[in-house]
């Protein structure tokens, strides 16, 4: 499984990664490959299965942690996250929605996944936040961290997708970009 192509899809916050990865998810393209995480829940996700994270307590976090689970771990926001290895159950393409820290250590051991960054400008991601009902506090946090955010996923990302217009359209020029992608990889494996 290690050596086989794969999604990572990355961006700051509310740039679309979740939206985007469920809607490739949902016409079959991908399967999705969540995180684990100590955050709570924001009110938009209570009720509701979010498509990128697992959530748990710290004290199951650290269990796993310590049982070799996860490939890379990091700490953002005051909360835990931690990736596992790729889990699928059919043809589709398995994706993970991480943040830019995260990809050096996941590509340092799924070497065949590519890298797609998502962007949209500070207005568009405010419009975002405020509309899944983060607080203010939180909001200016991760806008004082978008430009930072941005710069580092350009510098790991194999293609750069602008998520300002319809879903439908960064949802297709994504899907041609992962189609052409895997096809290049697996005439180089020829």
């Amino acid at each position: 499984m290690e050596s086989d192509f794969g999604v990572i899809l990355i961006g700051a916050s509310a740039t679309g990664k979740s939206v985007a990865a469920a809607a490739l998810h949902a016409a079959g393209e991908v399967q999705l490959q969540p995180t684990y995480t100590t955050r709570a829940r924001r009110k938009a996700e209570l009720g509701s299965n979010t498509c990128d994270h697992i959530f748990i307590s710290d004290e199951v976090f650290t269990k796993y942690e310590s049982l070799g689970r996860f490939i890379a771990v990091t700490t953002l926001y005051g909360s835990r996250y931690g990736v596992p290895l790729p889990e699928t159950s059919s043809s589709a393409i398995p994706l993970y929605v991480l943040k830019p820290n995260l990809v050096e250590p996941v590509k340092a051991r799924l070497p065949c996944f590519r890298t797609y960054q998502l962007e949209a400008s500070e207005a568009t991601v405010r419009r975002r936040m405020l509309a899944r009902g983060q607080d203010r506090a939180d909001i200016s946090e991760r806008l004082r961290l978008h430009a930072l955010e941005t710069a580092m996923g350009r510098r790991l990302a194999d293609h750069i997708i602008r998520n300002e217009g319809p879903l439908e359209q960064t949802v297709s020029l994504l899907s041609r970009q992962i189609t052409a992608d895997q096809a290049g990889q697996a005439q180089m494996l020829q």
